[in-house]
Order: structure tokens, then C-alpha cells, then sequence
């Protein structure tokens, strides 16, 4: 009999069992084979971590001089296309907003002139020693010459708040040429 459950342990080769066992369990007319917990079934996790790609930006900057007084323009926008933001300084100081898309940049300038910085005094002012300085302006990106050619129509509102009937000097079919850095 020893025999035979030596052959039947050895084929199921699941437990060991010495020989003091298998007498106590037959001496007790009852055989227990004790159950298999299965081992639990791992999955594994990923876990996939994106960076999000910076956005590249373009830089320009020029002047546009008239009347002996000269402006300086710096803007910045998205290259895959946006919000264009940047500003004025020298004779007139304030804010450039707009869009690129598809090569093209549109928006418009605004901001403030002195008349110390203008070199003459405006007509017609009362208090007012300062002007309103407004334009729309549309452009061309060639990346590939590294510049921008901006057209522009506005003026100088001496008037504060804006009033376009008091036109001082008028910038109408204007432009410059800005450099991409």
C-alpha cells in the first residue's frame, strides 16, 4: 500500500508527505486532500508620463521713423499661430496686440505721445499735453529672409479720449520692416 501512494504522490507531485502522515490518515478511514490556493495573477501597470512640447515663439523688432521721430516696435507671437502681443517706446509708449496665422499678422497699435517727445505743441488741447496714437496694421512673415513687412493706417489723436476728427498727423498707407530674431 505504501507503494501505491508512493506512485500516486510522485505523479501528482503536489505535496510531500512522509510516511507517519499517510498512516495516520488511512488509520482513519478518511482521506483529505487538502486544497490549492492558485497563486493571484498579476497585471502589470504602465504608467506613460507626456511632457507637453514648449511653445516656440517668434521675436521681431524694428523701427518707423517719420517727421524726424522714431518709434520702436517689438512683438512676439506663437509660430504655429495666435495671440501676437508687444509694444511701442520712444516718441509714443504702448501696446501692440494681434493675431499670426498662416503668415500673415493683423491687429493694432495703441498708446500715448507728450508733446515734449513730438516736438511741437498740438492745436486745440486745452489741458491736454498728451495724445492718443492708434493704428490697424496687417503684415507678411517671410521666415526664410528673417523679416516682417508691416503696413499701417492710423494717427495722432491730440484730443484725449480718442477723437477721430482731430486727426494731427496722419499715418495712412505706412509701413516698416521688422527683423525676426
Amino acid at each position: 500500500m505504501i507503494e501505491v501512494l508512493g506512485k500516486l504522490v510522485g505523479q501528482v507531485k503536489l505535496w510531500f508527505v512522509s510516511l507517519a502522515s499517510i498512516s495516520s490518515i488511512f488509520s482513519q478511514g478518511v482521506v483529505t486532500i487538502p486544497s490549492v490556493t492558485p497563486a493571484p495573477i498579476l497585471t502589470p501597470t504602465i504608467s506613460i508620463t507626456t511632457t507637453p512640447t514648449p511653445i516656440q515663439y517668434i521675436a521681431a523688432v524694428g523701427t518707423y521713423s517719420d517727421y524726424g521721430k522714431t518709434v520702436n516696435i517689438s512683438i512676439k507671437f506663437p509660430k504655429e499661430g495666435g495671440n501676437l502681443t508687444g509694444s511701442i517706446s520712444g516718441v509714443c509708449t504702448g501696446t501692440v496686440s494681434g493675431q499670426y496665422s498662416k503668415g500673415e499678422i493683423y491687429g493694432t497699435i495703441s498708446g500715448r505721445c507728450s508733446e515734449e517727445k513730438l516736438g511741437f505743441a498740438f492745436e486745440n488741447k486745452g489741458d491736454i499735453d498728451t495724445a492718443v496714437a492708434k493704428a490697424t496694421y496687417k503684415g507678411k512673415v517671410d521666415l526664410s529672409k528673417k523679416i516682417i513687412r508691416v503696413d499701417f493706417d492710423g494717427g495722432i489723436y491730440p484730443n484725449a479720449p480718442y477723437d477721430n476728427t482731430s486727426l494731427h498727423l496722419p499715418y495712412v498707407g505706412r509701413h516698416t520692416i521688422l527683423t525676426i530674431k
